[in-house]
């Protein structure tokens, strides 16, 4: 009995695995995991390039009357890289608000290879000169955020608009100013034309009826 009890115990008994054994089972573990990575990765570099995701499509939104898709094909396409997935929004973004007239653009990736773009334009409120010395006289334009930016001058339609000339960087403040004195002159039908401030700080206005 005592006998059998014996061999019983060392037939329960866990028996540990040679060295060799273990670190062959290891190797072989991490061999396992590396060609599922291996493929992993290239199953993602083939869904990425896979023709399905070239995006084929860009919807325009907003309320557009400057810009058009031939403007912005003209613009932005070129600047435009990536599929659905590869696709830079911020890059696509600053593509799209280099379209003349554009003031800002909303890029959305829609699945699987669509953009959505909302773009919001500038809207007019004044002409820009330059103050600064050595400036170019070039015209440029105020739009009703009192920001400056570049656009043809030609699609200008409202030909009443006021002229600011101030430093660069000043124009929010005068076109608040302008917007602060026009209901004063109102009752005298007279318009401010052309509104100057100085780089030390002076203002000049002319009417439209020459008084200045």
């Amino acid at each position: 009995m005592a006998a059998t009890r014996k061999r019983n115990t060392l037939n329960g008994a866990a028996v540990a695995l040679p060295a060799d054994i273990r670190l062959m089972n290891a190797v072989a573990a991490a061999v396992f995991a590396l060609a599922a990575l291996v493929l992993l990765a290239a199953a993602i570099g083939w869904l990425v390039r896979a023709p399905l995701f070239t995006v084929r499509a860009i919807v325009l939104d907003g309320e557009l009357s400057r810009s058009n898709l031939a403007t912005v094909r003209a613009n932005a396409l070129p600047q435009l890289a990536g599929n659905f997935f590869t696709f830079d929004l911020g890059r696509g973004r600053a593509a799209f608000e280099s379209v003349p007239w554009v003031r800002q653009a909303v890029v959305r990736r829609v699945w699987p290879n669509q953009l959505a773009v909302t773009l919001e334009e500038h809207r007019a409120a004044a002409l820009w000169r330059s103050a600064n010395e050595g400036d170019a006289a070039t015209e440029r334009i105020v739009n009703t955020h009192g920001e400056v930016f570049e656009a043809n001058l030609g699609d200008v339609e409202d030909d009443a608009l006021p002229t600011l000339e101030g430093p660069d960087g000043s124009s929010a403040a005068m076109l608040a100013m302008w917007q602060r004195l026009s209901p004063l002159l109102a009752p005298l039908d007279a318009r401010i034309d052309t509104l100057a401030l100085s780089g030390r700080g002076s203002w000049r206005g002319e009417l439209d009826t020459g008084a200045s």
